[in-house]
């Protein structure tokens, strides 16, 4: 005999819960899409050439980690580029932070007029494009007819026109000044942010103590802002790794005409600009590759050891 097997139809939740399942993926797949084949392609296919040999033209030709062992061989530059960008990094990131707060403590105060006017001077040169920024610092230390060098020599402070993009530590310290100009308005507006959250009662009760204004800055400012602080040296430093744009519009033989790529003795040859050597120029795209995933790690252990030193001060 026959059963009546009966179907218990799906409820009306449960329809209305797949059907909003299914709208919330329809308007999530434009997103996810270009999520997969800009951002996870990509590295999933950079990994992949790093494990051949290729010019991006023809077929690629599997050599394992050959690329990676040359990578780690000093003729590859690798180690150096690492030195240098670190140099360069030390040189500008201290003085970014401390100008910025600084410019924010001024901004604050009721010393200074025309506020406003000043906030927009100060973050002007971050939005500037890195290719009239080194179209300026160009033109401002050439060698020949820089204005920097007929300013010094000028007021007399120099005597014969320094070279400044054909010297080693004047390379060095014109990229410094070039990074410290354009990011310093940056945490500027950053720090001054912290300092208008902070409570303007404390402010008052240390001046009714005596307290004059650089002792609260020190003693109160300071120390409330120390979470801002610690965010902008991390982005600071990630930032100040990454660091191309400039240093290539400098010593790429494009403003500067005859400059020698990274610099006098490639003591400005930063990791990127390694990489972009290897892959655009030398169209070594395994090698580049390779070398991104170097760049990639020493941003990582860095950025976790950073991490590791500021908690363990906290603590």
């Amino acid at each position: 005999m026959a059963r009546n097997v009966t179907v218990s139809p799906m409820s009306f939740a449960q329809k209305k819960r797949r059907k909003s399942n299914l709208y919330a993926y329809f308007h999530l797949a434009p997103f996810l899409i270009l999520l997969l084949t800009f951002s996870f392609f990509p590295i999933i296919f950079t990994f992949i050439i790093s494990f051949n040999r290729w010019n991006g033209f023809t077929p690629m030709e599997f050599v394992g980690l050959t690329n990676y062992i040359r990578m780690l061989d000093p003729s590859s530059r690798f180690f150096q580029t690492i030195l240098n960008t670190f140099i360069i990094l030390g040189m500008s990131l201290p003085f970014s932070i401390l100008f910025g707060l600084v410019a924010a403590h001024l901004l604050n105060s009721t010393l200074l007029r025309r506020k406003k006017f000043y906030q927009l001077s100060f973050f002007l040169p971050f939005v500037v494009t890195p290719v009239a920024l080194g179209l300026m610092f160009s033109i401002l230390f050439d060698f020949q007819h820089g204005t920097v060098n007929h300013i010094l020599m000028a007021v007399g402070l120099l005597d014969t026109q320094i070279n400044w993009l054909g010297s080693v530590m004047f390379s060095r310290i014109v990229v410094a000044i070039l990074l410290i100009w354009r990011n310093f308005g940056y945490t500027s507006v950053m720090f001054l942010a912290g300092i208008t959250s902070i409570s303007p009662d404390l402010m008052e009760a240390a001046s009714i103590e005596g307290a004059s204004s650089f002792q609260v800055f020190r003693k109160i400012s300071i120390p409330l802002l120390k979470p801002i602080i610690v965010f902008v040296v991390i982005t600071g430093v990630i930032g100040g790794l990454q660091l191309f744009e400039e240093v290539y519009l400098l010593f790429a033989g494009g403003f500067s005409g005859a400059q020698p790529f990274g610099g006098p003795r490639q003591s400005v040859l930063t990791m990127v600009m390694n990489f972009y050597d290897a892959g655009f120029r030398f169209h070594d795209m395994g090698f580049a590759a390779a070398l991104a995933y170097g760049m990639f790690l020493v941003i990582i252990v860095f950025t976790l050891t950073l991490f590791k030193i500021i908690q363990g001060k906290e603590d």
